[in-house]
């Protein structure tokens, strides 16, 4: 994340984007519901999308399943909002970030964990690391059943202080925390005016044999890159991160990067709006943008086949994580799309993609913070934004390992399956990206569905702020409820027949033989 988000963009030229988007235009505005505003099957004709699934293969052609693991709902905490759990954490803040089952929760997040220094006896300051905030995240952590994740300041650190950090953490306190990131996004925060990979690398090396002096149990994770573009050198940007592996790759146990499509721009500065990172409801749904590849959904396909090939060479045991994850990092912070349902609409197909790409821990920037920031899933008032129902839908009514399916009109209508060792069901995720009803056809492989129930997320336009899962809202007590919270609706009769999916919605069919 840039200073306040939010600094300097390595971000894209001039030219238009040129993949075929879903939305028409930037204002799309609210569409009242429709006849066409639930589920309903059809008897034969012809479907305008195809849908594949083979159910005893991988993703992305793998030969085997891939587990999905609870890291995919993995959560930034927001530093500056420590009231929510400091000293004692609020019911509401607890009862929804435990709903998602966050595998680890990320502290302190973004760009300002470069400013803060851990102090054993220091006055409780903005940002001190003090004993107090540190025992009060942890129990945190324990609340929600995820492990801490804690950032260190290499930026204006020491390596002395980070390893003060782990011995209060893991010796005096004994809390066991695995694992350490060391440094943010250095292709933006530099450790000085020149800054390079690799001074990072060799900054990086010196942090972690610090640390690793007082526990060489824990885990590191290093990279921490703002851009996908600067993993892959190309479009007028610096390969980062191939100098950063060869000097340091071998010390680290993750390698993580930063996903945001789109970036608003400083104040003052005039931006191209046709330009692929615009940030505008079609340009979030495009597939492809040729002018700055990160903005196109299709980007998964493209830049983690390239790391994974990076770290066979350097870092081979390493696994590779999105730490920080959203919309739009700029400064007007996401507003327009992350704040409303297009931001629903676009995870639960980017979210999926990257899952199914084998990456170990997907963090979302960020659960909660103040009233600016507007890519969180809670408002400053612990109210849901429609962005938090397809995190509860992942961490709740989703499968466990990750199946082959495809689409043959994806930038329309996107599909995202899994098996659930749990009943032995499919899961499967459609993903209606279009302003229009689509009709799609699914065919299953190695599986033989006999019933079927449908769970329908939806709102009345891309920038609507209202999203109904079955037409019912999430309380707190509600989202706690897991599955058993909202009512699955009967789908049988949609088995082997045309499906008509709501505009701009999320259907999660639940297939069971």
């Amino acid at each position: 994340m840039r200073p306040d988000g939010l600094g300097s963009s390595t971000a894209p030229g001039s030219a238009a984007a040129t993949g075929s988007g879903a939305a028409s235009s930037a204002g799309a505005g609210p569409l009242a519901p429709s006849a066409d505003s639930a589920l309903r099957c059809q008897g034969g004709g012809t479907a305008a999308v195809n849908l594949q699934i083979d159910a005893g293969k991988g993703p992305q052609g793998a030969v085997q399943p891939l587990a999905v693991g609870k890291n995919l709902t993995a959560m930034n905490l927001y530093d500056q909002n420590r009231a929510d759990f400091v000293p004692r954490a609020d019911p509401t803040f607890v009862a929804y970030l435990a709903a998602l089952h966050p595998g680890m929760l990320r502290f302190p997040a973004g760009h300002l964990s470069q400013k803060y220094q851990f102090t054993a006896d220091g006055p409780e300051g903005s940002f001190n690391l003090t004993p107090a905030l540190l025992d009060a995240y942890i129990v945190l952590c324990r609340q929600v059943g995820a492990q801490p994740f804690v950032a260190v300041n290499i930026e204006s650190g020491t390596p002395q202080n980070a390893a003060a950090l782990v011995a209060y953490l893991n010796v005096t306190k004994k809390y066991g925390v695995t694992w350490f990131q060391i440094g943010n996004e250095p292709d933006v925060q530099g450790l000085d005016v020149a800054h390079t990979p690799q001074l990072y690398a060799a900054a990086y090396l010196r942090f972690a044999a610090a640390m690793k002096a007082v526990d060489p149990t824990i885990k590191l994770v290093g990279g921490e890159l703002l851009s996908g573009e600067n993993i892959l050198g190309e479009h007028q940007s610096v390969d980062w991160m191939t100098p950063i592996l060869a000097g340091a790759g071998a010390q680290m146990d993750a390698v993580a990067w930063h996903y945001y499509p789109l970036y608003s721009s400083p104040p003052g500065e005039s931006a191209n709006p046709a330009g692929s990172s615009f940030p505008s409801v079609a340009h979030l749904l495009n597939e492809t943008a040729l002018d700055w590849p990160p903005a196109g959904l299709d980007f998964a396909a493209t830049v983690m086949p390239a790391l994974r090939q990076k770290l066979a060479t350097y870092s081979p045991k390493a696994q590779i994580w999105i730490d920080e994850f959203a919309e739009d990092p700029g400064y007007t912070a996401g507003a327009g799309y992350s704040d409303q349902a297009v931001g629903a609409i676009w995870a639960a197909d980017a979210l999926a993609r990257y899952g199914e790409q084998g990456t170990g821990a997907i963090f979302k920037f960020i659960f909660k913070a103040e009233r600016q920031h507007l890519y969180t899933l809670l408002d400053e008032k612990n109210g849901l934004r429609p962005e938090y129902y397809t995190y509860w839908m992942f961490a709740n009514l989703f499968g466990d390992q990750w199946i082959g399916s495809s689409s043959d009109r994806v930038a329309q209508v996107a599909i995202h399956a899994a098996r659930n060792s749990a009943d032995n069901s499919l899961r499967v995720m459609l993903v209606n990206k279009a302003e229009q009803a689509q009709t799609v056809r699914l065919q299953v492989a190695n599986f033989s569905a006999k019933r079927a129930q449908s769970y329908l997320l939806q709102a009345p336009g891309y920038i609507s702020t209202a999203m109904r899962l079955n037409g019912q809202l999430l309380t707190p007590t509600a989202a706690a409820n897991g599955a058993q919270a909202i009512g699955a609706q009967d789908a049988s009769a949609c088995l082997g027949d045309v499906i008509t999916l709501p505009p701009f919605s999320v259907t999660l069919l639940v297939l069971q033989n």
